[in-house]
């Protein structure tokens, strides 16, 4: 397979395109993630399946053209995932937990990040190229969508809405005060 090869210029440029994109994205997804026949879960799977299809085919790429335009996928997907993550986050564990659920997502996301980067490495070491590094990555996004998927049929327990109780404490801070 032939690598291609471009200057300090074009690959800079490369995140360049894709932090706009991303930018762009965030403001657009989030809005669409405000009208209510627009799943904010659906944006969420749909923008991270598409992110693993652009670096899955990263390696197949042979002109700037193609990987700018793959770049600039990734970033759009990008901002669809993060515009809606936290809001997804909050309205699958609640309030209450959320600090706590955020936490976990803040851990396993930075154990992620330190051993992805020498994990590619020593794989492009084993293997002579990061292609196997780029199918690995794409197919681990396409595999957390799905995954994802399998939320429909975790039974939610109801608990009471938060406006039930503040009304309880209200009413009994009433009664204390009354007395």
């Amino acid at each position: 397979m032939q690598e291609l090869h471009m200057s300090e210029n074009k690959a800079s440029m490369l995140y360049t395109y894709m932090a706009i994109t991303s930018f762009i994205s965030r403001h657009l997804f989030c809005k669409l993630g405000d009208y209510r026949y627009f799943n904010r879960f659906h944006l969420y799977q749909g923008g991270m399946t598409v992110s693993g299809l652009c670096v899955l085919c990263l390696p197949a790429a042979r002109s700037f053209v193609t990987i700018a335009t793959l770049f600039m996928g990734f970033g759009l997907m990008e901002g669809a995932m993060m515009g809606q993550f936290p809001l997804l986050v909050l309205e699958c564990v609640g309030k209450h937990k959320v600090n706590q659920a955020w936490g976990y997502i803040m851990l396993s996301t930075g154990v992620s990040v330190g051993i992805g980067p020498p994990l590619a490495g020593l794989m492009a070491d084993k293997l002579g190229s990061y292609t196997a590094s780029f199918y690995t990555a794409g197919a681990i996004l396409i595999a957390g969508a799905s995954i994802t998927s399998l939320m429909a049929f975790v039974k939610q327990h109801p608990e009471e809405s938060d406006e039930t109780k503040s009304d309880e404490e209200l009413l009994v801070t009433e009664k204390l005060t009354v007395l």
